[in-house]
């Protein structure tokens, strides 16, 4: 992934969460994403989502997803991608569960 050029986005004021807030087009700052979404660059890589097995978790055949290698430690409610098969190209997009048949 090249970081080397930025992308930028307008950061507005703060807002509350649940409570109605006017429109404000007064810029503050910008912030870079890629220091959100790409932490790890040589770590990290693209998939793109081929099914909607991941429907209940928000991920959609077509979905781009984000994944970082450098990421060793999962938690319960993680979604993580796993290899199928050392070696391979083949990748398999499963939910952190402690309940059977995840």
């Amino acid at each position: 992934i090249d970081t080397s050029s930025s992308v930028k986005l307008p950061l507005f004021s703060s807002v509350q969460a649940g409570y109605p807030f006017p429109a404000v087009d007064i810029t503050q700052k910008e912030i870079d994403i890629n220091h959100f979404l790409v932490p790890h660059p040589a770590s990290t890589f693209l998939l793109r989502v081929k099914d909607d097995t991941m429907l209940e978790q928000g991920i959609v055949e077509g979905d781009y997803i984000i994944v970082d290698r450098e990421v060793r430690e999962m938690q319960l409610e993680d979604i993580v991608v796993v290899a199928e098969r050392e070696g391979t190209a083949h990748f398999m997009l499963s939910l952190v569960s402690d309940k059977p048949g995840f």
